[in-house]
């Protein structure tokens, strides 16, 4: 039997018919079939707008129905065929990941032009639904571009002109888009406010909830409250379990948080596969490089992964993004950089960066964290010194208390798995940021038994630790198969060993500061110990350095010196 098709010159009714028939990909297919079958242009543009959502998308069917309908459509679907042309022209490299300022601009300049327009079309023709088209595919152009003051006022306008179709699922969707230009302004707990509310009122398994769940966990995500945006993504498969978008969403929040298998295929789709997809490839190789002790065989895997998260990442190199994005693209290479060995590469991989927004956390954190893990290395001159990067940090934490859908301990859990040195930084500097306080059970203590979490850990291999830790080239360890049982044994979590930090490195750090930060050095130096006995004489001369700064005051050019010799 046909399917009955509404009357297409009202929008209200086309939506209620969707949201009726086309919530699976199978209903879409055929909602697609029978609008482009009725053959009017009417109908065929009606087919486009929908077909745009399926994945795969038929791309030549959509660009010739809104052809047609251009080309035969009366003067307000020519300008709705004309605005959604320029709206996928736009659109669809940005999912991808690239922005075409050109493109962008010129579509502004003519949407601009069409709606001063709009407004000589007869009030019985489609007139309202072109001025909520072109108005909407203004607003995209503008998020191509990253104007945000344009996006807040046009979101805006768009919920006013839906209210006027008097349809609560347009309005709806309009809403949505006013929390995306929310999140596209970094207002990102505003945002999350909104889609919570409009979540909460939409019923679960419809193409809406979809969306708004996977809108909602990005908004929470740059506030660091990754376990509610994973439990909004896990809701949501329960009824869709094959949706792209917020399988994608979900698999890059556990690899962000350490919870997806280093193993776990890759879920991407289309607009995924250039924008996010690398960043999911990248977190895996990160976690596969410290997934097993750092001796042997793995010393040469874990270089060969942090290698590849730098070829992966050149993939973000090629896309002019949003500046969130690239953020943290450049906190994925100076990471891998900055375990390399590579630190001086590292610190120019974040220099001359722009400020991230207020609330964007999650980039805050991460690059707060990755200045204080530079000056754990023997890089003399820092881009940003030790008080003003742990400045940095604590400001982040005490914003993300103060608001509603922040969460500054899950914020801390994910530096402890990216930065864990930074962490135990964080809970031992002068003013401690107490999120960081369990962090201090990473701290191997060094003695004539030294232990990691009271479980011992063999003096030769603490040396080695050392080494990493402060990002200085490591020397072959002869390992036997008793040694490389204790030090195997020593993890937090399935896939990830340690992570183990030792005081000597933090220790670097806090020497850096000023004499409330020497004095917290000489009580780390003490309370964990530096070096064991029988240390390797350079290793023991960087402990010896430390120890008489903190100490005895001995001038900063000392600890430089023994670094050196490293």
């Amino acid at each position: 039997m046909p399917l009955q098709l509404p009357n297409l010159q009202n929008y209200a009714d086309v939506l209620e018919h969707i949201s009726t028939h086309a919530q699976t990909e199978e209903g879409m297919r055929a909602t697609v079939v029978a609008l482009a079958a009725e053959g009017s242009p009417l109908g065929h543009f009606r087919a486009a707008v929908l077909a745009y959502r399926m994945h795969p998308r038929p791309e030549a069917d959509v660009e010739n129905w809104l052809r047609d309908a251009y080309i035969n459509g009366d003067r307000a679907l020519q300008m709705m065929a004309m605005a959604t042309m320029l709206h996928l022209q736009v659109n669809i490299p940005f999912l991808a990941g690239i922005t075409d300022t050109g493109t962008s601009m010129d579509a502004i300049t003519t949407l601009e032009g069409l709606l001063k327009k709009v407004h000589e079309l007869p009030p019985e023709s489609l007139r309202l639904e072109a001025e909520l088209r072109m108005t909407h595919a203004l607003f995209q152009a503008n998020i191509t571009l990253g104007d945000t003051s344009s996006v807040n006022e046009l979101s805006a306008r768009l919920v006013q002109i839906a209210t006027l179709f008097r349809n609560s699922a347009l309005i709806d969707t309009y809403r949505g888009l006013r929390a995306y230009a929310l999140m596209a302004g970094a207002q990102y707990d505003r945002s999350a406010g909104l889609y919570t509310q409009l979540l909460s009122e939409e019923r679960p398994g419809t193409a809406r909830f979809q969306n708004f769940s996977a809108l909602t966990a990005r908004a929470l995500a740059n506030l660091g409250s990754f376990p509610r945006a994973i439990e909004i993504l896990e809701a949501a498969l329960l009824n869709k379990p094959e949706d792209p978008e917020v399988r994608g969403w979900l698999q890059w929040m556990r690899a962000m948080t350490g919870l997806e298998s280093i193993h776990a295929p890759v879920v991407l789709h289309d607009d995924w596969r250039e924008r996010y997809g690398w960043q999911i490839e990248a977190l895996q190789a990160f976690a596969a490089a410290e997934c097993e002790p750092p001796l042997g065989k793995m010393l040469a895997t874990r270089e060969e992964h942090l290698r590849n998260v730098l070829r992966l990442s050149e993939r973000g190199l090629k896309h002019n993004r949003v500046s969130s994005d690239t953020l943290f693209d450049r906190w994925i290479r100076a990471r891998a950089r900055l375990l390399l060995g590579e630190y001086g590469a590292a610190a120019q991989e974040v220099t001359g960066l722009v400020k991230p927004e207020p609330e964007d956390l999650l980039n805050r954190a991460l690059l707060a964290a990755l200045f204080v893990d530079l000056a754990m290395t023997p890089l003399e001159n820092l881009p940003l010194s030790i008080t003003a990067a742990e400045f940095q940090l604590r400001e982040v934490f005490e914003l993300a208390r103060s608001l509603a859908y922040a969460d500054a301990n899950a914020m801390a859990q994910l530096i402890t798995r990216w930065h864990p040195q930074v962490a135990v930084y964080a809970a031992l500097m002068p003013v401690p940021i107490q999120e960081f306080l369990p962090a201090l059970d990473l701290l191997v203590r060094v003695g004539p038994r030294s232990t990691w979490r009271g479980r011992a850990v063999p003096p030769k291999f603490i040396t080695h630790l050392i080494r990493l830790g402060l990002r200085v080239p490591t020397f072959p360890l002869a390992v036997g198969g008793n040694m490389y049982f204790q030090v195997s044994r020593l993890s937090s979590a399935p896939e990830i060993w340690g992570p183990l930090v030792s005081a000597l490195p933090v220790a670097t750090a806090l020497l850096r500061g000023d004499s409330a930060h020497h004095t917290r050095a000489r009580t780390v130096l003490l309370e964990y110990g530096g070096v064991p006995e029988g240390a390797e004489r350079a290793v023991a001369e960087v402990a010896q350095a430390a120890q008489a700064i903190a100490v005895e005051r001995a001038p900063i050019k000392r600890l430089w010196t023994a670094l050196d010799q490293l």
